[in-house]
């Protein structure tokens, strides 16, 4: 319980969380997965990031920042994560947003394990884990179903642009957490994304209390209609990206 308390505390140290102070029950779930993260950590490699400061920040803090920058994410209903890693942004998410349903779609056994045994043990019941490849998910009955899909920290843009668009309903949004090093990317990835239905919104820039760098949520609206054949199959979206 001591540890709990610690880590807790540095997430209220964070201000963006600290307007999830008057709200007990979402803190401490966020900081008891915080504290599970970390132990489990030790023995299985999950995230580089150690430090509980810096996980507080760069982990939790970065995956609830669609929370205070996009004013109609926080409306969605069901939404999906692409390769979800060690539960960012899904399980702060997922914790935040108690009235949608999350699906984590994240390949690697050892990381989609440790999503199902948090939310079992933590008894966050909007979260679903599925553990095989994205590009095999959006060709099955979830295809064309999301409000919202995210990812964080993993693919080219092009490459989960392919994979993340086929996954929503008409007018959904994709969301990819980037840095400025990424605007390039996305102007590229401009130019094939009306074969994909989609249409590249306003990047919308942040940073981090203490952060270095410049982040970039960029948004990828679904506008009209995509053919069956995408994603390709057999890692092809991000072993030859459409641009």
């Amino acid at each position: 319980m001591e540890l709990t308390d610690t880590y807790r505390q540095h997430l209220l140290n964070e201000p963006w969380i600290q307007a999830l102070a008057g709200d007990a029950d979402r803190l401490d779930l966020l900081a008891a997965f915080m504290a599970y993260l970390i132990d489990e950590n030790r023995r299985h490699n999950l995230t580089a990031i150690r430090d509980p400061e810096a996980i507080a920040r760069l982990h939790f803090a970065d995956s609830l920042a669609p929370l205070k920058l996009l004013p109609w994410f926080p409306l969605s209903r069901k939404a999906a994560d692409i390769g979800s890693g060690a539960g960012f942004p899904i399980v702060p998410l997922a914790i935040c947003m108690r009235d949608c349903h999350w699906l984590a779609i994240e390949s690697v056994n050892k990381k989609a394990n440790f999503i199902q045994q948090a939310a079992q043990r933590l008894s966050i019941e909007n979260i679903q884990v599925l553990a095989q490849r994205a590009e095999n998910v959006a060709h099955s009955e979830q295809r064309v179903t999301f409000d919202v899909v995210t990812a964080r920290a993993v693919g080219a843009f092009a490459s989960l642009c392919e994979i993340g668009l086929p996954l929503l309903r008409m007018g959904g949004h994709l969301v990819l957490y980037k840095t400025q090093a990424s605007l390039p990317e996305a102007e590229r990835t401009r130019q094939v994304l009306p074969q994909l239905g989609g249409r590249l919104l306003d990047p919308v820039c942040y940073r981090l209390e203490g952060d270095r760098q410049d982040r970039v949520l960029f948004v990828v609206q679904r506008v009209g209609e995509i053919p069956a054949r995408f994603p390709r199959s057999h890692a092809k979206p991000f072993k030859q990206p459409l641009a």
